[in-house]
């Protein structure tokens, strides 16, 4: 099995509550849909390519290994909202694991990437163009679309990309239009 190597290394142990959190979440509902373990596998890619470094530094400094373990936290509490959304759809677990990766993927796109959208769309002064929200917000629904029928088919391959383009573009999405709103309030 894979091992959660970051918060394993934040927290100090496998064994630790947040860090069984993350692996039971990761094993007992995304794995067990066809769309989860899809996703899983190209996000373990991109994972454990830079994983173990970041748990080594962690292991090795204890001000980085606090800071992560600090880093961690809203990443739980996201994945239980994400639990819990999946569980209301036990009815349709593959419909409840998209659910739950679209409710995950806006609320890190609103707690990790707004704040620094927000703060580089001041610092520059720019705005985010209506064109770019339409193309991301077109984006985001191929995402879906392709989702759908790649789950439906079940075609690996192709629901790998499409799980992974959607996790990716809601999380766009989800900054784009906070932060869009937010600057517009700030300036007006």
């Amino acid at each position: 099995p894979k091992r959660c190597l970051v918060a394993t290394a934040a927290f100090g142990n496998e064994l630790a509550r947040p860090v069984q959190f993350l692996r039971e979440f990761r094993d007992e509902i995304v794995m067990k849909t066809f769309a989860g373990s899809s996703f899983m596998k190209a996000f373990n890619m991109w994972y454990y390519s830079w994983a173990p470094y970041v748990a080594q530094a962690e292991w090795s400094c204890e001000p980085f290994r606090q800071a992560v373990k600090y880093a961690i936290y809203p990443m739980i509490g996201i994945l239980y909202v994400s639990a819990n959304v999946c569980q209301s759809f036990s009815f349709s677990p593959e419909v409840g694991v998209i659910l739950a990766g679209i409710v995950a993927s806006s609320l890190i796109g609103l707690v990790y990437f707004t704040p620094i959208a927000i703060s580089v769309a001041l610092i520059t002064r720019r705005r985010i163009s209506r064109g770019a929200a339409k193309a991301s917000v077109l984006t985001w629904l191929l995402a879906l679309i392709g989702t759908a029928i790649s789950v439906a088919l079940q075609i690996p391959q192709v629901a790998m990309a499409f799980t992974s383009m959607l996790v990716l573009t809601t999380s766009m999405v989800a900054t784009i239009s906070l932060t869009s709103a937010i600057t517009r309030r700030l300036r007006s």
